[in-house]
């Protein structure tokens, strides 16, 4: 029987669906919840290879085509000016090239050989290593849309801890389940993405799980909400629910 990071078996199941979206077929699964701690898992539980492997569906895009890597980099920048910067799950390494932009000294990494090679092709400096076997000394360490697709985020927030300077700052984004929209979209809200994401992360489980690693939660903000519009009904009460998670 699978363990909450909180070490405990027992579970209630929050919700059951079958998730349409980049699965053609469907992917029928569930959402349960740790009775002790209250964090959200995905039932069945992803496979730990997809990654390494360059199966997963997440790191599909070709370099140069987001537009939220400049935001980012910016963002962390601002934590410390030409400092060190790693970012942990880096895909092809668009934070790392707009931040060396800013002037930091910036790194990547990522389980995914396919994404971190495409990058390395393009000069920029990534690796496909854990982050256990970085040197550390960073001032900033980015986790974009990272921690929910790990087995074990306590592991990673510590090894995070670790890899920081003294007064650094870990940058953690996460699908929040709190979140309006999920109450809309139900089983086909895009945070759930069942195929890749392991658990399901509110503001307060992200603080007991950041202090398991050694952290401590310096400021937890709504920036935002990963979500496609839809047409008719269904589109205007969507677009509402956004604007109003954003405030």
């Amino acid at each position: 029987m699978e363990r909450c990071v909180c070490g405990q078996t027992a579970v209630t199941t929050r919700l059951r669906g079958s998730y349409r979206r980049q699965v053609a077929s469907g992917y029928p699964f569930a959402i349960v919840a740790c009775d002790t701690c209250g964090l959200l898992r995905t039932s069945p539980t992803p496979g730990t290879t997809q990654y390494r492997a360059s199966d997963a569906h997440s790191p599909r895009r070709a370099a140069g085509s987001d537009h939220y890597s400049a935001g980012l980099a910016a963002y962390a920048s601002q934590f410390a000016p030409h400092g060190k910067l790693l970012d942990v799950g880096c895909n092809t390494g668009e934070v790392v090239a707009h931040a060396q932009a800013l002037g930091m000294d910036a790194y990547g990494i990522d389980q995914d050989p396919a994404p971190v090679a495409a990058g390395v092709a393009l000069g920029r400096p990534l690796a496909a290593v854990d982050l256990a076997d970085v040197d550390g000394g960073y001032n900033v360490i980015l986790m974009n849309h990272t921690l929910e697709h790990l087995h074990d985020p306590v592991a990673l927030l510590t090894a995070a801890s670790a890899a920081l300077a003294p007064g650094g700052t870990l940058l953690v984004n996460v699908p929040n389940h709190q979140s309006p929209v999920v109450a809309l979209m139900r089983d086909q809200w895009i945070g759930w993405l069942p195929t890749e994401h392991v658990f399901h992360h509110s503001r307060s489980t992200l603080t007991r799980v950041a202090s398991q690693g050694g952290l401590r939660i310096a400021r937890c903000t709504t920036f935002g909400v990963i979500e496609p519009q839809s047409k008719g009904l269904k589109g205007v009460v969507k677009k509402a629910l956004i604007k109003a998670a954003r405030i």
